[in-house]
């Protein structure tokens, strides 16, 4: 959809570029310990109960309220704050869930839709992290730290 002058229309559409860095940041920290060191699945949280990850944020919080908001999780050596964050990710992306499998058929969008990006971002960023030199032969002509300037 596009108004009169041709722009596309973002009217109602979430604003990412709003989103603090330091937010996703933060999060990628989490997931990136937590998959390497605990639960080496990337999904297993979608069968964890809710109440552990309420509990989670419980407890973080506390943390941040007793040691200031720089406190650091002893197990991980990541912030309080974000281990918070990441947990209520997980409630807010069953939220969304939820709404996306209870909404009305016209308004529904399935899932597929945006896995179609993130899967291959994720490719990506996985392939520039862990494949400097592949990832290079990707980009055309980049160097190993990636593309040029």
């Amino acid at each position: 959809m596009t108004n009169d002058e041709g722009c596309k229309q973002t009217i109602g559409k979430p604003r990412v570029s709003l989103v603090p860095p330091a937010l996703i940041e933060g999060v990628a920290r989490v997931r990136t310990w937590s998959t390497s060191e605990k639960y080496p699945d990337p999904e297993s949280w979608r069968s964890v109960d809710s109440s552990y990850y309420l509990d989670a944020i419980g407890r973080h919080l506390v943390a941040c309220i007793r040691h200031g908001i720089d406190a650091v999780d002893a197990e991980s050596g990541l912030l309080h704050l974000e281990h918070l964050a990441t947990s209520t990710g997980f409630l807010l992306e069953r939220t969304n869930d939820w709404k996306i499998k209870n909404a009305e058929p016209e308004t529904a969008k399935p899932a597929t839709d945006f896995s179609k990006f993130v899967s291959p971002m994720h490719q990506y960023f996985n392939l520039r992290h862990n494949d400097p030199e592949a990832f290079a032969a990707l980009v055309g002509g980049a160097n190993k730290n990636g593309p040029k300037g």
